[in-house]
């Protein structure tokens, strides 16, 4: 069983709750946005999580079985959303904070070999508050992601694939 809290992930093993694994930082410096860690997402026999790690964020991604690091690389932002991953990517949404009370919605796709970034585009301004990161969820349906920001605005990409270039990328709000 696998428990993801902001400040890091735990295995337990779920006959008898005894802690296979774990990686955790303390929570010094952890902002308030970041109170939502999302579900991981796994790659293969791997997962993908963000965490909070020596006073930052980072995605990272883990080996299932002994919580070992594969790669972990700073997040410019605030995660959303729960990650998807499908293919060699992971989906991810995250709020860029900027000088004022508000955040840019970027959503980026990553590689999920090293963690690079493969394509990054901007959606919309939003007002950060924590209502926002508490409510924001993603979901795979088909060929589709859908995230939802706080109950009232869905945001859809179709068919992305790896080998698509930023302006081949399509969205489309609903509102």
């Amino acid at each position: 069983m696998i428990v993801n809290q902001p400040t890091g992930m735990s295995c337990l093993n779920a006959a008898d709750n005894t802690v296979v694994w774990e990686n955790k930082d303390d929570g010094r410096g952890i902002s308030v946005e970041f109170g939502y860690a999302g579900k991981p997402a796994r790659i293969g026999t791997d997962l993908f999580s963000t965490a909070f790690s020596k006073q930052r964020l980072i995605w990272r991604r883990v080996q299932a079985d002994t919580g070992e690091t594969v790669w972990e690389v700073p997040v410019d932002g605030y995660p959303l959303a729960d990650p998807i991953a499908a293919g060699n990517s992971i989906f991810v949404l995250k709020v860029i904070p900027q000088q004022t009370t508000f955040g840019q919605v970027v959503f980026e796709q990553i590689n999920s070999t090293n963690g690079s970034v493969s394509n990054s585009i901007a959606l919309m301004t939003v007002q950060r508050k924590p209502e926002l990161f508490q409510s924001a969820r993603s979901v795979l349906a088909q060929d589709r992601i859908i995230f939802v920001l706080d109950s009232t605005i869905s945001v859809s990409y179709t068919h992305l694939r790896a080998h698509e270039t930023r302006e081949e990328l399509g969205c489309r709000l609903m509102l």
